[in-house]
């Protein structure tokens, strides 16, 4: 059996609804989530319990948590009170969007459901592709089956994916801590690699903004790229895209011993003396990448501090 087979008979969509994916509270407490149509679109008759939904971030532009179906009502209606009445009694709905009900349909089929299992994502939606207009993606679409195998795989970083995401929710949760404590050496090496890469939001905005690509370099291997702080961090205010740069690796090394520097007015790489006669002498004068979106790109204020920093360390 191929895997695309495989995929599609668990049963596996991804799901951009509205502005907002849910939150981790509101799938652990088993939120119902329901849509209207005025006749019976898929997924209609195709969700189960069981099924897994991947829910699409439109304004990270990548798929940010991986859910499991725990109930499933559908049924028609003639009127949305019947819906609001039938969703209270069955699956305890205490509330309901009034914008959201307010251009649906007065009558038609009704599709709600409950999610739970929350593991926390970060696979970015590849550029050239658009979500059909209902917003649902079997994982047999033939336009995006490349992009749906990987968030079905778990991401771009191999098979410490699982590993990396649960530490990284953990140190959200519980805050970054001394890898030194850990007796597992695979864990703590996992931890470091978090640690470095900086808090998970922050690096997936940075990486929707670079498009997945270093900002120097333009690496394109997510697993190698770090959220790196313009104006190191000093609280969570520090976390806006516009004080980050996306870099690879090495170079967030080098930009964080201020060996390299960027200019705040041309917006080029600057190389501290000691790296001149070196492999990194390509990127010297190398202009930045920025962000398409003026609120996310680097904040002249920062860089400008930045580079201060930069200039005094070289006298």
């Amino acid at each position: 059996m191929s895997r695309q087979s495989e995929v599609h008979n668990r049963g596996e969509f991804v799901v951009s609804v509205g502005s907002d994916p849910p939150e981790a509270n509101e799938v652990q407490t088993g939120w119902p989530w329901f849509h209207l149509w005025k006749r019976q679109l898929w997924p209609y008759d195709d969700l189960n319990v069981g099924d897994v939904l991947y829910w699409y971030d439109p304004v990270l532009q990548a798929v940010r948590w991986k859910t499991r179906v725990a109930d499933v009502y559908r049924f028609e209606y003639t009127n949305k009170e019947e819906v609001l009445l039938r969703l209270r009694e069955h699956l305890g709905l205490d509330s309901a969007n009034d914008s959201y009900l307010s251009d649906k349909p007065d009558r038609g089929f009704c599709l709600a459901y409950k999610v739970t299992s929350v593991e926390p994502m970060n696979v970015p939606k590849p550029n050239d592709f658009s979500f059909p207009r209902g917003g649902w993606l079997r994982f047999d679409d033939p336009k995006a089956r490349a992009w749906l195998l990987q968030v079905c795989r778990g991401g771009v970083d191999g098979r410490y994916t699982d590993e990396l995401r649960r530490i990284a929710t953990t140190a959200n949760d519980e805050g970054y801590f001394e890898p030194q404590t850990l007796d597992d050496e695979r864990e703590r090496k996992l931890r470091e690699i978090v640690q470095r890469r900086g808090q998970p939001e922050f690096r997936a905005k940075l990486i929707h903004a670079y498009g997945g690509c270093c900002a120097i370099t333009g690496c394109d291997a997510l697993s190698a790229l770090e959220a790196a702080h313009i104006v190191p961090y000093f609280g969570p205010q520090s976390n806006h895209p516009a004080n980050g740069l996306l870099l690879r690796a090495d170079i967030h090394t080098l930009f964080d011993l201020d060996l390299i520097g960027i200019h705040p007015a041309s917006l080029e790489v600057v190389l501290a003396e000691q790296l001149l006669d070196t492999s990194y002498q390509e990127i010297k004068g190398k202009p930045v990448s920025v962000a398409e979106q003026p609120t996310l790109r680097p904040n002249s204020e920062a860089l400008q501090h930045r580079w201060e920093r930069f200039q005094a360390k070289r006298k």
